[in-house]
């Protein structure tokens, strides 16, 4: 069952900590199942549920246990017609439950997500709005957010309409090409908008130094530059980028969702304590790169996160100008490090606790670094184009990935297998 488009109308109370959604989810039902189901957030409550315009009910639920990217999530079982076309009406509300946020506490379940007068924020991981498959499928979206007036939100869609009226502020947005909904909100956010010929910047942000976001212009507008000179242009419309620092003390470091970026505002500024610029710059340029490296799912995405990872070593390299060979060996020292038990590249589950990170990115990048040094850089961009315009709109799997790759640079055959499917640290 693969969603092709929402259409929800969303209310958000800050200060009840509440939400209420009603919409329409367009579904296709490729092979005429007639039963499907769809995770939500665990504590919401389905008021009415109807199938291309017939009332029905759930079947039964379970909540999902040990579900690390969504960890509130219970799972509903619904019959259907058994046609191509779908449409499924629902509504449905409640809060969100309490789980600490990334390195909040040294807990195995943590969520970001959160609706509360500090700050909105809103994506896949909490499961807030119905899901069907496995996440990174495109779909269309248009929605409308009823929300205080003194909210300022921003979401990964284009604005097309804002009006307020009664101490509420309604606003609709509509995205052609997305893998996920997310809204962000604050009563403090302060923006910050600049334009060149190339490129729409928009900065949200509450405590962060206005030098700090000025710098982060000049820096996504050259990294930008960089990545489309070597790869190509990601879409054919003029980018608009929106940078998100949500006002949370701890939560993941940042993610990307199109041409928006969410980054945790302190995350941020501890690295500005520091005096620290190098492990943001990386940040940065990782989640620009999943502009273009975000084809493949499930335990294969660890391909968009070795391209995004190792491009962000070229780009720290090239547009900052960094010691490349001390980056990599860095990475190196990192990869010793990891459990020799630990999955192999080829099938690392998709997780980045224990030592996720440092096999899907690292070794992931380190495997791209060798084919870089062997091919030379030219013509290792011109593999690279290659692979984005054979992938870009497929669900690339490792399979994929060692095909590509060994056919192209026989020589490195061998050394590729090992990468791939030799555990922990090997080949080094």
């Amino acid at each position: 069952m693969i969603p092709k488009k929402y259409e929800f109308e969303i209310r958000i109370n800050p200060k009840k900590e509440f939400i209420k959604v009603e919409g329409i989810v367009h579904l296709i039902n490729n092979d005429c199942e007639k039963k499907t189901f769809f995770d939500l957030h665990n504590s919401f409550e389905i008021e009415n549920l109807f199938i291309n315009d017939e009332q029905t009910h759930v079947l039964y639920s379970e909540k999902l246990k040990h579900r690390l990217l969504n960890p509130a999530a219970r799972r509903h079982y619904i019959e259907i017609p058994d046609k191509r076309e779908i449409k499924m009406r629902i509504y449905y509300s409640g809060k969100l439950v309490c789980i600490p946020e990334f390195d909040e506490e040294s807990k195995e379940l943590f969520l970001d997500d959160r609706i509360n007068e500090q700050r909105i924020e809103l994506a896949s991981y909490s499961t807030w709005y119905p899901q069907f498959s496995e996440f990174g499928k495109s779909f269309i979206y248009d929605i409308v957010l009823n929300i205080p007036s003194d909210f300022k939100t921003v979401s990964q869609g284009k604005l097309i309409m804002e009006r307020t009226f009664n101490n509420k502020v309604i606003k609709r947005w509509q995205c052609e090409n997305a893998s996920d909904i997310v809204i962000l909100g604050s009563k403090n956010f302060k923006v910050i908008e600049k334009k060149t010929e190339t490129v729409n910047y928009e900065a949200y942000f509450e405590d962060l130094p206005e030098d700090f976001i000025r710098k982060d212009f000049m820096q996504t507008s050259q990294i930008y530059a960089y990545f489309e000179e070597k790869i190509g242009k990601p879409i054919d419309e003029k980018i608009s980028f929106k940078k998100v620092f949500s006002p949370k003390k701890f939560g993941q470091g940042a993610y990307q969702r199109g041409e928006m970026t969410v980054f945790s505002q302190g995350y941020i500024l501890g690295l500005l304590k520091n005096n620290s610029d190098l492990p943001f710059l990386k940040h940065n340029a990782h989640e620009l790169a999943h502009m273009w490296w975000h084809f493949s799912k499930g335990k294969h995405d660890w391909i968009n996160e070795a391209f995004a990872e190792f491009f962000s070593l070229l780009a720290v390299k090239n547009v900052n100008h960094y010691d490349f060979k001390k980056l990599v060996e860095k990475d190196k020292k990192a990869l010793k490090t990891v459990d020799e038990r630990a999955h192999c590249l080829y099938e690392y589950p998709l997780s980045n606790l224990g030592d996720g990170t440092k096999i899907r990115y690292i070794k992931g990048a380190l495997l791209l670094n060798e084919i870089y040094e062997h091919v030379k850089e030219e013509r290792f961009f011109e593999l690279c184009r290659e692979f984005y315009n054979l992938s870009r709109s497929t669900d690339t799997t490792s399979h994929d990935f060692e095909e590509f790759w060994t056919n192209r640079v026989p020589d490195l055959k061998n050394i590729i297998g090992i990468w791939l499917h030799s555990p922990g640290s090997a080949p080094l």
